[in-house]
């Protein structure tokens, strides 16, 4: 991409953000394929990497490799301030012998969250839900926690069909705002 076309991409970008009311980030992409990691490993590796607030993503891939081999890809989405440990990690934890390093350019939503209490006979479950909103302050999305969601039909002893039922019933989006923390 020659200096011209990389200032018109990134014009480019800027308008769509700024037509939509989103955020533009700079990430990096890292990119490895292995042929010799356990499923837990990687798994290992996945939970890490999240847990320690090193990646922002992680995924992977089932591919085939040389020779036919099956391998896996794994791609890791990392803010700047992470890769070098994330390359690190890559090279220690999984053993591969390079990394494949790409820059994003993402378009992004503001996020916070705001706790939602179900009552369900005499039990308080609080549940976070999770909110995207644009820079005009206008609600874009919102979605319960699966873990808390989880944890609150286990704890009832209900389907999480049933909370998400009671969480649709209970919460009254049109009342937010992105400084509005009150329980739904």
């Amino acid at each position: 991409m020659t200096l011209s076309e990389h200032e018109t991409s990134n014009h480019l970008l800027q308008q769509v953000s700024k037509d939509l009311g989103l955020l533009l980030e700079q990430v990096y992409q890292l990119e490895t394929s292995v042929d010799d990691v356990t499923g837990e490993q990687l798994g290992n590796f996945i939970e890490m990497l999240l847990e320690q607030k090193l990646a922002l993503d992680v995924n992977y891939l089932p591919i085939t490799m040389k020779h036919s081999r099956p391998g896996i890809l794994v791609r890791v989405l990392v803010q700047p301030d992470n890769l070098k440990t994330v390359i690190h990690l890559l090279m220690t934890e999984l053993g591969t012998l390079g990394v494949r390093i790409e820059p994003i350019t993402r378009v992004i939503t503001t996020r916070d969250y705001v706790t939602v209490t179900l009552t369900h006979n005499g039990q308080k479950i609080p549940i976070r839900i999770k909110r995207s909103w644009n820079t005009d302050g206008k609600l874009i999305y919102w979605k319960p926690e699966n873990k808390d969601v989880v944890t609150a039909a286990r704890t009832l002893n209900v389907s999480i069909k049933f909370i998400l039922h009671d969480l649709q019933q209970k919460i009254r989006p049109d009342t937010w705002t992105r400084e509005n923390e009150d329980d739904g």
